[in-house]
């Protein structure tokens, strides 16, 4: 059931609302409705609860007064004069007069964030990305480049040192006829194409530091241009080093890199070798199990595939007195603690017969069923291979016997094969 109304309401002002009496309308639950006189004259209905909890703080003109009051400030060229209205989507729209006369209406947001400077005459006078004030000449990776379109197709007029070459070659070519334009055009890019490879001697790098044809930068010296590749503006550069005579090819940039160093390629690699080879030097005179390391032997390549070069080690043997040559990355890791030959005096070359460490005898075992079977221990190798051989008889007679009884023809093959042997 709808409320009864409160009149205690009548005469009080809710934020822009002053209640002035109680209608005879209704809400859609069947509430009474209080009429209100908004303080810039309209008049608005609104219920208890509307009022009490500011769901309704106006007739609506809140809404159309600016949040921002931005009256006789200049953004550019531009002058907001008064509100006309709130825009689509950017806030109150603003009636401006520009400087060169004309009026328009531009956004708030707009405004104040210099999305709008002008009421277009700007663009009209001035490209963003053309800082030379002409039509088709830009300035591009430190370069004046001129450009031409002729029947919706742009030709390259070439690139220049001077701003002046280029707008005076876009005004030549803005006085050829179009049907004469492409016989024109081949005569200019054969001009060009000499200007860029005379040119193209002198580069930049990055940090913005010339490299010239016949310059020394630091210990290099820059004998002649190798080749330079218009569209990415990469030159390379055939050079040669004062400390070590090598001669090599680089970029721009490497050759600026090389004379902060002062050293080349070569002589970087050189001295890498070096530091390599001192630091190899401090582990003479060190013991790694029964090796001593007695000398240096350089570095080397561990196979042919491999460029990388790793540092031997000249090493004794203190149990048979031979020396070797071992890599010394092997050596602190201890993969290797023995000389090769004693390694292979260790083993047996036989299967099931190995020299145990610990006790230093010679171990017999089998295999069977993915198990292992200890056989015993031997001072000597002859009695350990004697107790393998019988292991195996006594693990497979039982198979043997089987066999010949189920595959007599396959056995009796087998024995010829024997035979002939």
């Amino acid at each position: 059931m709808p409320k009864k109304p409160d009149m205690s309401l009548i005469g009080k002002k809710y934020n822009m609302l002053p209640v002035l009496e109680l209608s005879d309308r209704l809400n859609t639950s069947g509430n009474r409705m209080y009429k209100c006189r908004c303080d810039c004259g309209n008049i608005q209905y609104a219920t208890k609860w509307q009022l009490i909890n500011g769901y309704l703080q106006s007739c609506g003109c809140i809404k159309k007064r600016p949040k921002k009051d931005i009256t006789n400030q200049k953004f550019g060229k531009l002058t907001a004069l008064y509100p006309v209205g709130p825009s689509v989507s950017s806030g109150t729209l603003w009636h401006c007069r520009c400087d060169c006369g004309n009026e328009v209406d531009k956004p708030t947001s707009v405004l104040v964030s210099g999305g709008v400077k002008s009421c277009g005459c700007l663009r009209k006078t001035h490209n963003h990305s053309n800082s030379s004030g002409t039509i088709g000449v830009t300035f591009y990776s430190n370069k004046w480049r001129a450009h031409i379109t002729v029947d919706r197709k742009q030709y390259n007029l070439g690139a220049f040192s001077e701003k002046e070459d280029a707008i005076a070659i876009r005004k030549e070519a803005e006085k050829i006829d179009p049907s004469d334009f492409e016989d024109w055009y081949k005569k200019i890019d054969k001009i060009s194409k000499k200007q860029t490879e005379k040119e193209a001697h002198i580069s930049c790098t990055p940090k913005g530091k010339t490299i010239r044809e016949g310059n020394t930068y630091g210990n290099i010296k820059v004998i002649s241009l190798y080749s330079y590749n218009p569209k990415t503006h990469y030159y390379k550069y055939n050079c040669k080093c004062k400390n070590c005579g090598y001669t090599f090819i680089d970029s721009a940039q490497r050759i600026s890199m090389h004379a902060r160093n002062n050293s080349c390629p070569e002589c970087f690699k050189r001295q890498k070798v070096a530091e390599r080879n001192e630091d190899a030097k401090k582990y003479i005179g060190m013991r790694y199990g029964e090796l001593e390391v007695v000398g240096y032997a350089g570095l080397k390549c561990a196979s042919k595939n491999l460029r990388y070069a790793i540092p031997y080690m000249i090493c004794k043997c203190h149990e048979c007195g031979d020396t070797s040559e071992i890599p010394l990355a092997k050596l602190k890791s201890g993969q290797t603690s023995k000389c090769v030959h004693c390694v292979k005096r260790d083993t047996s070359d036989h299967k099931g017969v190995s020299l145990d460490k610990k006790s230093h005898k010679w171990r017999a075992y089998v295999t069977f069923q993915r198990k292992q079977y200890n056989l015993g221990f031997y001072d000597n190798i002859d009695d350990a291979l004697s107790s393998r051989r019988k292991g195996d008889e006594e693990m497979f007679e039982s198979f043997v016997g089987w066999y010949k009884e189920n595959y007599p023809t396959q056995w009796e093959q087998l024995q010829k094969g024997r035979k002939n042997q």
